[in-house]
């Protein structure tokens, strides 16, 4: 069922106590405190132990699966959706979810979403980041302009879906979300806790008995909404996405690499005006279009002759100036993807590059330079930008001496970009000494070294970075010398205990072995 679906990285589950403070941070104060007992204002009354305290607390539930039965409770308020309500059909329901169960729910929906948004299609609209209901209603107004402008008919479906929430079948849920990178322990977590928790329908005033269900996620939840993307990302590549593949023209769609067709779409500097008349096909007349359209509309209404896309990008006279400086010969070797559509999948040898690349390990970065040292690196990029290749190394100098020695250097692992290739030289850097001068000459990697020395590890503002991962490890091994240090001395510290208090420990371990046996 799942099968059309990328296979998304799982994502880190832990949750931390900045993360918690940040939300906590945006709540509002007027949202209805959950039967937890817990209001808005409380939670942002919170300080750091308290963060702390609730961010143990949810990697402990998250890890285990087992929820504490205080949060297992919630009342369901009924709005009324017309102006005298006669049935259940008339009221929309509203369940006020145990406000840490929310608090838990927010964090654990932002990382689900950072996780989907980049793989999911520019055509799905709804509760989607950055997306809104007018950018949906310009795209529509746009086709209808275009439809009205080239005589096209066009044809909408609008459907309202009634109790959508209520009605997504769980086991659907676990499937997506093996799919959509959660971790076996938060899908765990999530289920669990909807096999469990209980409502409370508020009528008059009171509250009715207590209703469990095995299907459904309730509408409170803020894990809802990236659950709902899930089913309609999931609606759209099973019955838009695979129509696409029995179109015409469209053979081999799914290996498709969208970047590379940007760029390839560039390199033949076929005017974007030329282009935007056939990229979508919605005013050309297609295959199936002709069976519905008298001859005359046919016809190219430019020059008369037979229309369609490869008609207007390659022979109607009317764009001829557009494409003067493209070679037709050389044109008519193209994909029919990229004639059509604009599309074009990546050749096999730049695959390959791009493979070989990724699958690189890292290197060793042993420690292995006295205190001291002046350390410089780089990061080289040649070939062309469309090919890059990347490297790095790491040069020691002697303090007062121009005598050198190459301490490390090696091709880039991963994306090829001279960005990159500094923060590697950077990370066995520090790796290779723990007090050292580091010399740097690339801007942006001396930037986030300085937000590093600044704020310490911000996992919110790290998450924005597509090389989050690099700066990590920077971080870790900046951090190291520190972290070694005091777990030595902590260590010294237990082995410096007083006689008798050695004593007494030994004893509570002989006792808890003699239970045990």
């Amino acid at each position: 069922m799942v099968n059309c679906l990328p296979q998304i990285p799982q994502f880190d589950e832990i949750i931390t106590a900045e993360e918690v403070e940040a939300v906590i941070s945006k709540l509002l104060s007027g949202k209805a405190r959950g039967m937890d007992g817990f209001s808005m204002p409380e939670l942002k009354s919170f300080g750091p132990q308290e963060h702390d305290l609730l961010a143990q607390l949810f990697n402990t539930i998250t890890a285990t699966g087992e929820w504490p039965q205080a949060l297992l409770s919630s009342f369901v308020a009924l709005l009324a959706k017309v102006p005298h309500p006669q049935s259940p059909k008339d009221a929309r329901p509203i369940t006020v979810l145990p406000t840490l169960y929310r608090l838990w729910g927010k964090i654990m929906g932002a990382k689900i979403m950072r996780a989907l948004l980049p793989y999911l299609p520019k055509d799905l609209f709804g509760s989607v980041p950055g997306r809104s209901a007018s950018d949906a209603a310009w795209e529509l107004q746009t086709a209808l302009e275009q439809a009205a402008c080239g005589g096209d008919d066009i044809v909408g479906v609008s459907l309202d879906l009634s109790k959508a929430y209520n009605t997504i079948p769980r086991e659907v849920v676990s499937m997506l979300a093996d799919k959509c990178g959660w971790p076996a322990s938060l899908k765990r977590a999530y289920l669990s806790f909807h096999q469990n928790f209980h409502r409370f329908f508020k009528v008059h005033g009171g509250f009715h008995c207590p209703t469990y269900s095995d299907t459904g996620i309730p509408e409170g939840c803020p894990i809802a909404v990236p659950v709902m993307i899930m089913v309609t990302f999931l609606a759209w590549m099973e019955h838009i996405a695979a129509k696409i593949q029995g179109k015409p023209d469209v053979d081999g769609i799914q290996a498709v690499d969208f970047a590379f067709s940007t760029k390839l779409r560039n390199a033949t500097q076929v005017q974007p005006h030329v282009l935007g008349s056939f990229t979508s096909n919605a005013a050309v007349p297609s295959r199936q279009k002709r069976k519905f359209l008298p001859p005359e509309e046919t016809l190219c209404k430019h020059c008369g002759q037979e229309d369609d896309a490869k008609h207007r990008l390659l022979h109607c006279p009317h764009f001829q100036q557009a494409r003067a400086h493209v070679s037709l010969e050389h044109a008519l070797q193209w994909p029919t993807l990229l004639v059509t559509r604009g599309l074009a999948r990546k050749p096999a040898s730049l695959q390959a590059w791009d493979d070989l690349n990724f699958n690189r390990s890292w290197p060793m970065m042993p420690e292995c330079l006295d205190h001291g040292m002046h350390l410089f690196i780089d990061g080289s990029t040649d070939g062309s930008r469309s090919v890059p290749r990347s490297a790095w190394s790491v040069v020691m100098l002697e303090p007062g001496s121009f005598d050198y020695a190459l301490v490390q250097s090696g091709p880039l692992p991963g994306k090829q970009c001279n960005y990159r290739a500094e923060m590697f030289a950077t990370l066995a850097a520090l790796c290779s000494s723990v007090n050292a001068t580091v010399y740097i000459d690339n801007k942006s990697v001396v930037q986030g070294l300085h937000r590093l020395q600044r704020d310490g590890w911000d996992q919110f503002y790290w998450n924005k970075s597509p090389e989050i991962q690099l700066w990590r490890e920077i971080w870790e091994a900046w951090t190291a010398f520190g972290n070694d240090t005091a777990d030595r001395y902590a260590k010294n510290a237990n082995q410096a205990r007083e006689h008798s208090e050695v004593k007494l420990y030994q004893a509570a371990c002989r006792a808890l072995a003699d239970l045990q046996n």
